[in-house]
């Protein structure tokens, strides 16, 4: 298993897992606030299912555009390269949000220390978007 690990971070380097990383926190962080600006979000089919699924996408591929400072792997120089390479980002940043949060959660396990890391990425559940009831 380690060794698949090493293989994997030779091929994609912890630069792109950082990048995966931020664009899932940036995501869920987006999530969260049209989920409290909006009280209909959680339940509304366009932003579940069209719009959480192509935010990713469009911040990896709007960052890797826009950001040419960050260490791209080897091969990736021209602004289409960032862009395929955000857009690829954007889509396995869930993935790898969580594989991360799995194996710290076995870290912290195998330590004695009882966290677990809450599960923030993807769609919002429906159930969780119901209004608040308005008293008089």
């Amino acid at each position: 298993m380690n060794d698949f690990f090493s293989e994997l971070m030779s091929l994609v380097g912890p630069w792109t897992i950082v990048f995966c990383l931020l664009i899932a926190i940036v995501t869920s962080a987006i999530r969260r606030v049209v989920g409290r600006l909006w009280l209909g979000a959680a339940l509304n089919w366009w932003w579940n299912e069209f719009a959480m699924h192509l935010l990713p996408l469009l911040l990896g591929g709007t960052t890797a555009a826009l950001v040419k400072s960050i260490p791209y792997p080897a091969g990736v120089s021209s602004t289409a390269s960032r862009v395929i390479f955000g857009i690829v980002a954007g889509a396995f940043s869930g993935f790898v949000y969580f594989l991360v949060k799995k194996i710290a959660n076995k870290k912290l396990t195998e330590a004695g220390i009882d966290v677990q890391i809450p599960d923030e990425v993807g769609p919002t559940d429906p159930s969780a978007g119901k209004a608040p009831e308005l008293k008089p």
